[in-house]
């Protein structure tokens, strides 16, 4: 069992994302939180010791593992290729 906290710029991304979505990531992550295999969710992310990514549909919540602790770092919302305008030739 895992205990959940915000850095200060985690605590912020979150607060500013709708509160739908914010419902949602906190399921995941409590849910997370009290899995044993928490490690078969979450993608470890390269050229960083103890980081990891967990993807909530077009959410991602970036995390520090510690010993028994989740430190949320940033929560941030993944772009998908209608976010970017269409070129014409």
């Amino acid at each position: 069992m895992f205990r959940i906290f915000f850095s200060s710029h985690g605590d912020r991304a979150f607060g500013g994302i709708p509160e739908k979505i914010r419902q949602r990531i906190i399921v995941e992550l409590e849910s997370l939180a009290a899995d044993h295999l928490w490690y078969r969710r979450v993608r470890k992310l390269h050229g960083a010791e103890n980081q990891y990514r967990l993807r909530v549909g077009r959410w991602r919540v970036l995390f520090l593992l510690k010993s028994s602790e989740i430190e949320i770092l940033d929560v941030f919302m993944k772009k998908g290729k209608e976010d970017y305008p269409r070129r014409i030739s």
